[in-house]
């Protein structure tokens, strides 16, 4: 399937289960509906999170994207720790939870930051105040931690183990500025994390697409299992930090 033809795809049925379904609760005022967008990297969770964007605000639904790589500690710090960016740890995941309890509970506006691939760090951050959709644009958008206490409809990319090793291997080399030799080492790495802490989030997706060796897109058959968005939601901050 070509990506136009996927993407209208995609974006009609993402629009017909926000119609659908009911407002939780515990969401604040400004704020329907969250969709979280998870699975590996570099397979276009954030080309999908963009064009979802421009296609509902098209639609006139008020809209935001927020990028969850910003909470990922600096690549020094998780390489001094050993850990991979899909493991929990990786994420700064207490700010991450106060900052989407103050905007999409409390309903008040949040300077999320900005991670820098490139670097490996943080390089300022972005004002977003509440919307009527807010799209959260990374892995831990469909992590126990954020998916049970705030997202409400969820997306999953996935792929085969070599499309998903290959693309990596451009991005890393492409866009991260790693060598070819770093690039292999990390895909390899990174693809048994993936195997360990990303994999088990396709069966809380309601949506999951597949994407081919040239990020073609096809909605595949999802394995949903029941959510009740907010049901592990707590009043105070989640206290992970980096492992150590």
């Amino acid at each position: 399937m070509r990506n136009l033809e996927a993407l209208a795809e995609i974006s009609a049925e993402v629009l017909v289960a926000l119609r659908l379904h009911a407002k939780p609760s515990f969401l604040c005022a400004q704020v329907s509906s969250v969709i979280g967008i998870s699975g590996a990297a570099a397979l276009g969770k954030t080309v999908l999170a963009s064009e979802l964007s421009v296609f509902l605000n098209n639609q006139g639904i008020d809209t935001a994207v927020i990028g969850l790589d910003g909470y990922l500690w600096k690549r020094s710090v998780r390489k001094a720790r050993q850990l991979s960016g899909y493991e929990p740890g990786a994420t700064d995941l207490q700010k991450l939870s106060a900052d989407l309890r103050r905007l999409l509970v409390e309903g008040l506006p949040v300077d999320i930051p900005i991670y820098d691939h490139r670097y490996g760090d943080h390089a300022g951050s972005v004002r977003v105040v509440p919307r009527e959709v807010v799209l959260l644009d990374g892995i831990m958008s469909m992590h126990e931690a954020v998916y049970g206490n705030f997202v409400t409809y969820g997306i999953f990319l996935s792929s085969d183990s070599r499309t998903m090793r290959g693309l990596r291997l451009l991005v890393d080399i492409n866009e991260r500025g790693y060598s070819i030799f770093e690039a292999l080492d990390h895909a390899d790495n990174e693809l048994r994390a993936y195997s360990d802490f990303v994999d088990i989030q396709r069966r809380r997706a309601d949506l999951e697409i597949s994407v081919g060796e040239g990020w073609e897109l096809r909605i595949g058959p999802s394995s949903k299992e029941p959510h009740n968005p907010g049901l592990n939601r707590t009043d105070t901050a989640l206290s992970h930090g980096p492992a150590g």
